[in-house]
C-alpha cells in the first residue's frame, strides 16, 4: 500500500521521495487517509521542519481529514526539536 512505502521512505530519511510517493497516491485516484498525511507531518517533524509540517497540517484539514492524536504528537516533535515550547504547547 501507498501508506506503507510512504513510511519506508520516512524511516529511510528521504522526504522528497516520501513526497513523490504521496503525490502518485493521488495522482493514481487514491485519497490519502489520516495515516498518510500523519506520515508526512512526521516526516518533517522528525527534522524539526515545523513550518512544512504545518503546511502538511494544513493540507490534511482541507481535505477533510482529521488530525489524530499521533499527528499532533508529530508536531510536538518538530516544535521540540526547534527547542520552541511556545509552539509545543499548542499543539498539547
Amino acid at each position: 500500500s501507498y501508506n506503507m512505502i510512504l513510511d519506508a521512505c520516512v524511516k529511510a530519511d528521504n522526504r522528497e521521495a516520501a513526497e513523490r510517493w504521496f503525490s502518485r497516491l493521488t495522482d493514481d485516484g487514491q485519497t490519502p487517509d489520516e495515516v498518510s498525511y500523519a506520515t508526512m507531518i512526521y516526516a518533517h517533524a522528525k527534522h524539526g521542519a515545523t513550518e512544512q509540517a504545518e503546511k502538511w497540517l494544513q493540507h490534511m484539514l482541507k481535505a477533510g481529514v482529521q488530525p489524530n492524536v499521533v499527528t499532533y504528537n508529530s508536531l510536538i516533535v518538530a516544535c521540540a526539536r526547534n527547542g520552541d515550547i511556545v509552539g509545543a504547547e499548542k499543539w498539547a
